[in-house]
């Protein structure tokens, strides 16, 4: 007896399923793994519901189209991430300008303070 791991359905509905929770990209698995494997719409719906044993042709495109998808996704995550952490360095930049700008600003009234109180015309 097949082994549920094995079976065509199975493999297929594994997958498919993560994907459509996933972005709903259980359309472009379906699409892709259909134009890997040479088959049609209903060919993979038909599979879907299979307990044949899968073929190991079967098995390296499903995991293929899986893995394309998955990488797919972690770039896509990775220039997200990429992008967030540019613009929290350009906002981490402004605040620094900012923060330099109202640092010279008390440092001048400091100075003219010092230069007040020095000169003996600070008030009491």
């Amino acid at each position: 007896m097949t082994e549920i791991k094995h079976r065509i359905g199975y493999c297929i509905a594994n997958q498919y399923t993560y994907f459509k929770a996933l972005s709903n990209l259980s359309r472009e698995f379906k699409a892709k793994l259909c134009l890997e494997l040479g088959w049609t719409s209903t060919t993979f719906d038909n599979s879907l519901n299979s307990s044949r044993e899968a073929k190991n042709i079967e098995r390296e495109a499903i995991h293929k189209v899986a893995y394309e998808l998955l990488e797919g996704i972690i770039k896509q995550n990775f220039r997200v991430l990429e992008t967030e952490f540019t613009i929290d360095i350009s906002a981490l930049e402004t605040k620094a300008q900012s923060l330099n700008s109202e640092i010279n600003y008390i440092k001048s009234h400091v100075s003219l303070f010092t230069q007040k109180f020095t000169d003996g015309t600070a008030e009491h």
